[in-house]
């Protein structure tokens, strides 16, 4: 019996007493290896049981160590759908993140056999936030178990936004200050002059002409274009400076600013965007909103152009925006390009560590391409 072995049959040889207590003695062996075989599988589901769950419990516990990234990106989503497909029986996982005038995020983790009905709809806060789709076989996955890691990444997706919507607050309160500082000071400065420059003139207007007056006069118009240029690209710049991103959405953003441009044109514009709020960091959303708006009032002011297009592609390594137009264009060789602010949108696609290409020619529209490599470490 110290083997755990049961299997013990007597011979039975005689039908006395000896033979009486060997039938019972084989009997009784039979019933203990049976009862001895139960309670083995009977722990054997325990131990099953437990490991299981220590798995689990496991899973949730690294699952729930992505949520304090000090900021939550696409490796997070992706780590927890890797835990997700690491538990026994699920074969594939899906993440959809959606996100307010933006294309929805998607990410996988496994290979789907084929369509799946398995959705769990991702909701904190009474917010929509996305979905989960999995596919899995036998053993079918604990039911309550998915429903933690719904909870976490419905979490992770509301912290990221929280996150984003902290890191634009900053950013914003402090160009929103700058904004006030110019407008208090430069602002004021270049509207007094404007006044003095134009009782200047009323007062030449009535003094004889000469030479030296022509002169004069030459010079105060040429002063009172140059303080209006300045001034109007003041506001411009007051105008960038106070450009805000809502509810932490880039798409959102977006938009809003191209219908407020389209309703300062008669162009037509198109705006076709695969950005997405989750791939880029305050900094990064505010030079690309600049650096769109800014190639796009330059096609509104002076292309005289009937359509302009917004293009952002995305792809595995590389983000391309391009701004086009059909209207008059330029000679780009000849043409003293920093005369349409490129020199700054050049500066931008810098700080975006980018490139930044303009084509074009006369009567044949601009491009102004915009190409910079993804990074995963926004």
């Amino acid at each position: 019996m110290q083997s755990h072995s049961f299997n013990v049959a007597l011979p039975v040889q005689s039908d006395n007493e000896m033979g009486i207590l060997t039938e019972t003695f084989n009997n009784m062996a039979f019933d203990l290896g049976k009862l001895y075989r139960g309670l083995e599988l009977a722990v054997n589901e325990k131990t099953h049981r437990l490991q299981h769950a220590n798995q689990s419990l496991g899973v949730l516990y690294q699952s729930s160590q992505e949520l304090t990234a000090s900021r939550i990106t696409t490796d997070n989503f992706q780590a927890i759908l890797k835990h997700i497909v690491s538990i026994e029986g699920v074969n594939a996982a899906k993440l959809q993140i959606d996100e307010a005038g933006e294309k929805s995020t998607i990410l996988y983790e496994g290979d789907f056999s084929g369509e799946t009905n398995n959705v769990r709809e991702l909701v904190l806060d009474d917010q929509k936030l996305g979905y989960l789709y999995f596919e899995y076989g036998l053993p079918c996955p604990d039911d309550a178990l998915i429903g933690n890691f719904v909870q976490i990444l419905s979490r992770a997706i509301y912290y990221n936004h929280a996150q984003r919507q902290a890191e634009q607050l900053l950013i914003m309160e402090e160009r929103a200050t700058i904004a006030r500082e110019l407008h208090d000071s430069l602002a004021q400065s270049l509207s007094y002059l404007k006044i003095q420059v134009s009782l200047l003139k009323r007062t030449l207007k009535d003094v004889p002409d000469n030479d030296e007056m022509a002169k004069s006069k030459r010079v105060m118009i040429e002063l009172d274009t140059g303080l209006s240029s300045a001034y109007t690209q003041l506001r411009e710049l007051l105008t960038t400076f106070r450009l805000t991103i809502k509810e932490g959405s880039f798409g959102q953003a977006l938009t809003q600013m191209i219908r407020q441009l389209a309703e300062q044109s008669d162009a037509k514009i198109e705006l076709n965007s695969e950005l997405s709020s989750l791939e880029l960091n305050a900094h990064q959303q505010v030079h690309l909103l600049q650096l769109i708006r800014e190639a796009t009032i330059n096609a509104i002011k002076h292309a005289n152009a009937e359509n302009i297009t917004i293009d952002c592609v995305v792809d595995e390594e590389v983000t391309t925006v391009t701004v086009s137009d059909d209207g008059v264009g330029f000679d780009a060789v000849n043409e003293k390009i920093n005369h349409y602010g490129m020199s700054i949108m050049q500066e931008r696609a810098a700080r975006l560590n980018g490139e930044l290409d303009i084509q074009s020619k006369p009567n044949g529209g601009c491009l102004v391409k915009l190409q910079y490599k993804r990074s995963k470490d926004n």
